[in-house]
């Protein structure tokens, strides 16, 4: 009993101590006072769309930066980067032992930044074009798909349906323009379609790829039976891309996949197929604009 006693109150005594140690003292110190934020920015050199911005805030220790257009840093020193003419409004938070506050500088840019094609082999009639695309097998007749000086040509006679693909890094801070140039003689019947996709699914051999389509030339939806010839955009009937002068953004970066996928469906009194000579893709371009 005289063990678990002393025990006891041995343990009251060193939480007694623990309290003691752990009683705030007193402190006439007081906080150090609320900076003003405050940088310089300076456009760089023979660039017209770059700023460089420079805290000078007196006493601050951390910075964040943003911009309108997604741009962020918490450097001291950083360089922002925008690619539409306009007017911006950069935004600096800086803050020191005594708080923090914030200040704004705006910068004017004069002229678009000129985009930047992100897909390689663009241009299908150029030797080698075949080389950046992957030829998917889907499932049933595979639709004869053949590169060659006049492009990548889709044919079919009856029920098919085949593609090609490229994967592609995508920027969802950044806007995009696709454009999808092609020509035939007219496809027949009530189904029969020149789709692209633009997804971040991968395609897979003997699956169907249905995922995210943007624009398609299709005869069920009425278009594509007469002889055609221009951009998709353009002459597309169906898909949240048609008439959108090939606009597009994206919900998250990462890896995508541009699918242009061409087929028919033969059997029943349509007879569908992609007609005469099939259908013809000469090139294939996606354009990343900095905002």
């Amino acid at each position: 009993m005289n063990v678990i006693n002393r025990n006891i109150f041995a343990t009251a005594m060193l939480g007694m101590a623990y309290l003691s140690a752990c009683t705030p003292e007193k402190s006439n110190k007081k906080l150090d006072a609320i900076p003003t934020a405050s940088f310089t920015v300076a456009p760089v050199a023979n660039n017209g769309n770059r700023f460089v911005v420079t805290n000078t805030t007196p006493g601050a220790f951390l910075y964040t930066w943003t911009t309108p257009v997604g741009g962020a840093s918490r450097l001291a020193s950083d360089t922002f980067t925008f690619g539409r003419k306009g007017d911006y409004d950069i935004k600096l938070v800086a803050y020191s032992q005594g708080g923090s506050s914030t200040t704004t500088n705006k910068v004017t840019v004069a002229n678009n930044l000129p985009p930047t094609l992100v897909l390689q082999g663009a241009d299908l009639t150029a030797p080698g074009a075949n080389a950046f695309w992957k030829v998917l097998k889907t499932p049933g007749t595979a639709t004869a798909i053949n590169f060659s000086n006049t492009g990548v040509n889709f044919a079919s006679t009856d029920t098919s349906n085949g593609a090609i693909y490229q994967k592609i890094k995508i920027n969802s801070m950044r806007d995009y323009y696709v454009n999808v140039y092609a020509h035939g003689n007219g496809m027949v019947g009530d189904s029969a379609w020149l789709d692209v996709y633009l997804s971040n699914s991968e395609p897979l051999t003997n699956w169907d790829y249905t995922t995210n389509l943007y624009v398609s030339l299709n005869t069920r939806k009425g278009c594509g039976n007469a002889a055609f010839s221009g951009n998709l955009n353009t002459i597309a009937c169906f898909g949240p891309g048609a008439g959108k002068n090939g606009f597009i953004t994206f919900g998250s970066s990462g890896d995508y996949y541009l699918v242009i996928k061409a087929g028919s469906r033969g059997g029943g009194p349509s007879g569908s197929n992609l007609g005469a000579g099939g259908v013809t893709v000469d090139s294939v371009s996606l354009w990343e604009q900095i905002r």
